[in-house]
């Protein structure tokens, strides 16, 4: 494998005048902090090297994973054996500035974004204040709060599928509840957004926000909500119901604030967060009769998760590593 790395890497650095970052920790580019190494991290700086490390990774058979802020992620303590393409563009622009269309690189934050939008009066993003992440991973997998989804704005984006670059409309794309088909790396997006009053519009980011930071642990490491909402129900209040708040396996907390986090409160190992994560699935199941369904996305190895009927806490209490409130001594 680490022929293979090195025939790729001399390569790319031959064609390509992006960064290239050799073994590099996964917790330096996730927000939950976790994560060995990647056999190496790419930022490209144009559309032709991203054409370039598409085709060098099919040339040498090496895995690649695109990704942003990395807000979404669970990182393998192994790493990830290939390459990791960092997509970093921030260029905001404003297009057809009488219909308030905008366009954005993938790589922007969801935060500047905001903040962009309200200084200029424009409305749409505020009800998603606190998101983390990029707009490439909101609109990956269609990110939304408060009523709002990035579906219900979208115009099209510029894709690359591994072949060939193109321009879809939203028309184009199936969008549900926090996913998308799109099939390729997004590298800019256009928004409709609407005017409004710029005064307006602060006060409703304030307001979002507050409610953001009132109701989730924004100031702990994580990576957000850990499953999805259902049909009629809310994740977060089925693991609450369950007495889940609180369970840890070493640094791996389920949070106080909100049951639908899992935080890292120090130096958490990813098998701790996934064993707490089955933990949890496992109890609602057992509960309520939901299987819920993970939101976080799993990079590298990890153990294969099982039916929640066949799961037992005593096989995930292996050393004694699993702490729920409810058992005594």
């Amino acid at each position: 494998m680490r022929e293979r790395v090195r025939a790729f890497l001399e390569e790319l650095e031959g064609e390509c005048k992006g960064r290239v970052l050799i073994d590099h920790p996964l917790s330096r580019l996730t927000t939950f902090r976790i994560g060995g190494p990647a056999s190496a991290v790419f930022i490209p700086e144009s559309e032709a090297e991203i054409e370039t490390a598409f085709e060098l990774s099919r040339n040498h058979a090496m895995p690649m994973k695109i990704i942003g802020r990395g807000s979404n992620i669970l990182a393998s303590d192994d790493g990830f054996p290939g390459i990791v393409m960092l997509i970093v563009r921030r260029g905001i622009k404003g297009i057809r500035e009488n219909v308030c269309e905008v366009e954005v690189d993938a790589g922007v934050s969801m935060s500047r974004l905001i903040r962009w939008s309200l200084e200029r009066g424009l409305g749409g993003l505020e009800g998603m204040a606190g998101i983390p992440g990029t707009i490439g991973g909101a609109v990956h997998n269609n990110a939304g709060s408060r009523g709002t989804e990035i579906s219900d704005l979208l115009l099209g984006m510029r894709i690359y599928d591994g072949e060939k670059w193109s321009w879809k409309g939203r028309e184009e794309i199936s969008f549900d509840y926090r996913r998308s088909d799109i099939g390729g790396l997004i590298y800019k997006v256009k928004l409709q957004l609407h005017k409004k009053d710029r005064q307006t519009l602060e006060r409703l980011y304030e307001e979002n926000m507050m409610w953001r930071k009132k109701s989730q642990p924004l100031n702990m490491f994580s990576a957000g909500c850990v499953f999805k909402n259902g049909e009629g129900y809310s994740a977060g209040e089925l693991i609450e119901r369950c007495g889940c708040k609180g369970w840890r396996v070493g640094d791996a907390v389920v949070s106080e604030k909100h049951a639908n986090f899992i935080i890292n409160v120090g130096r958490a190992r990813a098998w701790q967060v996934f064993e707490l994560m089955e933990a949890v699935r496992s109890r609602v199941f057992e509960e309520t009769g939901v299987e819920l369904e993970r939101e976080i996305e799993l990079l590298g190895d990890f153990p294969p998760t099982v039916e929640c009927g066949e799961m037992t806490f005593e096989r995930l209490e292996s050393g004694d590593t699993l702490y729920r409130p409810d058992i005594k001594g």
